[in-house]
């Protein structure tokens, strides 16, 4: 709620010659006194000016000037010494004076103990600069003063009429005094005449003033206040029975005027209708608010035709065009509804609100009508893209799209028919689209392209895109000398990389993007080796594959014997074939290039067998032997022999044993051996690729 604090201006400071008829205190019963130490201000109670109500409102001229004249000095104060000085105030229209603490008008000495009391106190039915009198006297001294303060009245919230005939005749200045239970005054507000002659010589309503609330119909009760003047009539008439209705926020004031010319809302805190904004004839309505007078009703909302097909929704707000001014809505159900199942016109009536300061609104209703027309519109619907599996079922058409809609037709209600145009397939991999139809019971028809997706085990989706990799099994060799471009290639095309934009069923293997992280981990030359993963991606979505490579290089021996040790024997004349210690001894070969070649194992004895110990002692010669069933063939040092042929197939590992009596075994005449001593060579392996 807004409060009006009047504001206290020091407009001059009254020299000592500046008051007059400064005598000994004298109290009257018709002036209040007050006592006052200091200065304070204190707020205003405007109230109507009631001089005399079946009396002519007397005049009061605003201010000339000021005269100065030697004050009469009694009792103990000093000439250059005065009491107080003036504090020139400003009030609204209608304001009652005497309300007010005649202290308020006076700015004290520091230090005087005093009493305050009107002389005379400025009338406030007239805007203006006018002089309110007020005496001033030491309660010590017992010294008085007496001082002229300037007083300026002014318009407030404020509705102003005045008579058509006379600039100068005011006869109704509707004046809102805020405050915890606001009221209304009526005053003269301006002119010189004040009431004195009749307002246009005719006998008839001219002016009209109402106060009413608004109902929990939200509409306008019963006037609970209501004054009027006939042209014939005095406004003192008027004013003198005005009284001080109190109102409350959120009620309607409304006046009426009969001509154009009568009608203002002056500019609060104005003191002429400079500025102000003029009403024209007829009745004006206002919302009594806070912050003064707001006006409402003044404008209308206005019926508007609607024409729509059959089915179509029709809101309330369809069938009326709001004012462009003020702040109307639409309630959202209409009072009368109209019939939207059959061809033809039917009557509507809606409801207008004008929303008011207060939180309450005015209501009012507009009728109108409405024409249905036959139905010409086909049904809409939203997509679904749908994501099916290779080789599936075929959905329902009805799965390929939602919030199917129709004017004339309920979706639910079976009467709009969905079907296929085109209809889709699961036998291949991707992104495609097929064609949907909705017809509804008018025959119309929409046609809708869909989207879905097929895919498989190796695929993945989402919303945007579908991406399809396979696993990748690859040789050794492929890879070798290659470089990442190189390697990218062959991954992209052993995957079967593929990509799909869903929404707009295309294909876009050509955005797929392969992890250069991961294909510079895949191995160029023969290495140990592992699995792989190698990410594909494809804008926000990403698929992990294996990539397995697989040995397609290796030919080599996978283990061979440190170790070729003979038994002992013993020191003979006759020539004796000595075995191995290990009867089961074996040599290895890796083969992975399943190529179909022919290798073979040769062993080269390197040199006779020598007793390190004794540079002198005898020498082993062509001492190896290598038997094959029954046939047993020496092996002469220092000259290849071949004792393995084998071919490259899927066997990877292939082992060549040498069982008893079988494989490597030495063959000497003891004669002339060092006895005890051990003897020994070496066999250089050696695997040979034959094609």
């Amino acid at each position: 709620m807004k409060k009006k604090i009047l504001t206290f201006m020091l407009i001059a400071t009254i020299p000592m010659a500046g008051f007059s008829g400064l005598t000994r205190a004298e109290t009257t019963d018709s002036n209040p006194v007050e006592e006052v130490q200091g200065s304070d201000n204190i707020e205003t109670s405007p109230i109507i000016d009631e001089t005399a109500k079946a009396e002519t409102e007397k005049t009061q001229q605003p201010i000339a000037s000021e005269k100065s004249e030697t004050p009469n000095l009694k009792g103990n104060l000093k000439a250059d010494a005065p009491l107080a000085i003036a504090n020139p105030q400003t009030f609204v229209l209608g304001t009652d004076l005497t309300k007010i603490d005649a202290k308020t008008f006076v700015t004290v000495n520091n230090g005087v103990n005093v009493k305050v009391e009107y002389v005379t106190p400025a009338a406030t039915n007239q805007v203006g600069a006018y002089t309110t009198t007020v005496k001033v006297t030491d309660l010590s001294s017992q010294a008085t003063q007496t001082i002229a303060v300037p007083t300026t009245i002014q318009y407030g919230d404020t509705l102003f009429s005045k008579s058509p005939y006379s600039e100068l005749q005011g006869v109704a200045a509707v004046t809102i005094h805020h405050g915890a239970v606001p009221y209304l005054t009526a005053t003269a507000g301006t002119g010189a005449n004040l009431g004195g002659g009749a307002i246009t010589g005719a006998a008839r309503i001219v002016y009209s003033c109402k106060v009413q609330k608004v109902n929990t119909n939200h509409n306008l009760d019963t006037a609970y206040f209501n004054k009027g003047v006939n042209g014939d009539s005095i406004p003192n008439e008027l004013r003198s029975t005005f009284g001080t209705p109190s109102v409350a926020y959120g009620d309607i004031i409304s006046v009426y005027n009969i001509y154009n010319n009568m009608g203002y809302v002056p500019v609060a805190t104005a003191t002429t209708l400079d500025g102000a904004q003029a009403l024209s004839a007829g009745t004006h309505y206002f919302e009594i608010t806070p912050n003064g007078y707001k006006e409402v009703m003044k404008s209308t909302a206005t019926a508007k035709t609607t024409t729509a097909e059959l089915g179509t929704k029709v809101t309330p707000k369809d069938c009326v065009t709001l004012p462009t001014s003020g702040n109307f809505t639409v309630s959202d159900t209409f009072i009368q509804a109209p019939d939207l199942k059959k061809v033809g016109t039917s009557q509507v009536q809606v409801e207008v609100r004008e929303q008011l300061d207060s939180g309450q609104y005015l209501s009012s209703t507009v009728t109108s009508s409405v024409t249905l027309t036959a139905d010409t519109t086909p049904p809409t619907a939203d997509s679904v893209t749908q994501k099916l599996a290779k080789n599936s079922a075929i959905p329902a058409p009805e799965n390929f799209v939602t919030n199917v809609h129709d004017d004339g037709d309920d979706s639910t209600s079976n009467k709009i028919n969905i079907s296929y145009v085109t209809q889709p397939t699961t036998s291949e991999l991707g992104a495609r689209s097929c064609r949907i139809a909705l017809t509804d019971s008018s025959g119309n028809v929409a046609y809708k392209d869909v989207t879905y997706f097929v895919g498989d085990e190796a695929t993945v989706s989402n919303d945007q895109y579908g991406l399809r990799a396979e696993p990748v099994v690859i040789k050794q060799s492929e890879l070798t000398g290659k470089t990442e471009a190189e390697k990218e290639t062959l991954i992209r095309q052993r995957a079967n990389v593929q990509g799909w934009d869903i929404p707009n069923a295309q294909e876009v293997s050509n955005q797929v993007t392969l992890s250069s992280t991961d294909i510079a981990k895949l191995p160029t030359k023969a290495s140990d080796i592992e699995n792989y993963t190698v990410a594909i991606t494809l804008n926000n979505l990403t698929k992990n594959i294996a990539v397995t490579v697989t040995d397609d290089v290796t030919f080599s021996f996978n283990a061979t014997p440190e170790l070729l040790d003979f038994q002992s024997t013993e020191m003979t004349s006759d020539e004796v074939t000595i075995d191995r210690t290990n009867p089961d001894w074996n040599i290895q070969v890796k083969d992975t290039r399943n190529n179909g070649s022919n290798w073979s194992i040769t062993a080269t004895v390197n040199g006779p067998f020598k007793d390190d110990s004794d540079p002198n002692a005898k020498q082993l010669h062509n001492a190896l032997t290598y038997t094959t069933g029954r046939t047993e063939t020496r092996i002469l040092d220092n000259q290849a022999f071949e004792f393995y042929e084998g071919k490259s197939d899927t066997e990877t590992i292939k082992t060549v044993e040498s069982p008893k009596n079988q494989g490597f075994r030495m063959k000497v005449n003891p004669t002339g051996v060092k006895a005890d001593a051990e003897y020994q060579t070496s066999i250089t392996w050696t695997l040979n690729d034959t094609p």
